[in-house]
């Protein structure tokens, strides 16, 4: 949603704003339980928009007209990569000036890069270096975007048959749902380690503690 030149062609904060009140107000008379996830922030990855009113810009002015009053949670994109820490930062210091620090914080689109294995990285990264809520993999089967590129990052290709990164992402529930974090160590350059060990409480099989590297 922060991409407003891209999707959301002459959308302004106002109108984006407005349109939460709108929801948050008909939800209420429906089912006041139902929460409200806003924004889908993307193009906020980087400080700098490609214009003065998209990006971080348009971030900042949708809190300023109080976009925190009618949302639950914040959505943000593609975070896995160590340079896109301070978005995250970013994110969090918008909901704390808008007096809500503990507000989630999802990831509903991830993808984990080209590379197969590129989705255990993705959802350690998420999960423990950032302390996301929830993460999103996107998506299932390999698709032509506007008809001509080929989307190669997904868990089946496009005649739907298993790719290896599927495999990766199997690994990844397996090693990592349900555990908390223990530690973090750099063993050598460019290799990260997740020590991990399963909550309190959460009941499983398995061996208590695991090792993500």
């Amino acid at each position: 949603m922060d991409a407003t030149e891209t999707w959301w062609r002459k959308s302004t904060a106002q109108m984006y704003v407005n349109e939460l009140r709108m929801v948050k107000e008909e939800l209420s008379k429906i089912d006041p339980s139902i929460k409200i996830v806003a924004l889908a922030a993307t193009r906020s990855r980087t400080p700098k928009g490609l214009t003065d009113t998209d990006g971080r810009a348009f971030v900042r002015k949708c809190f300023d007209l109080g976009m925190d009053k009618y949302a639950d949670a914040y959505s943000i994109h593609y975070v896995d990569r160590l340079n896109t820490r301070d978005f995250v930062s970013f994110m969090r210091e918008e909901t704390a000036r808008a007096g809500s620090p503990n507000k989630p914080l999802i990831d509903s689109e991830e993808n984990g890069g080209n590379e197969p294995y590129g989705v255990v990285p993705a959802f350690a990264r998420c999960f423990f270096l950032y302390d996301l809520t929830r993460v999103d993999y996107y998506m299932a089967r390999d698709w032509f975007e506007a008809g001509r590129s080929l989307v190669k990052t997904s868990l089946f290709d496009y005649q739907w048959n298993p790719k290896l990164r599927l495999l990766a992402y199997a690994a990844s529930v397996d090693a990592m749902k349900g555990r908390v974090l223990v530690g973090i160590a750099e063993p050598a350059d460019g290799i990260e380690a997740y020590v991990l060990k399963f909550a309190n409480n959460y009941k499983s099989d398995g061996a208590p503690y695991s090792i993500v590297m």
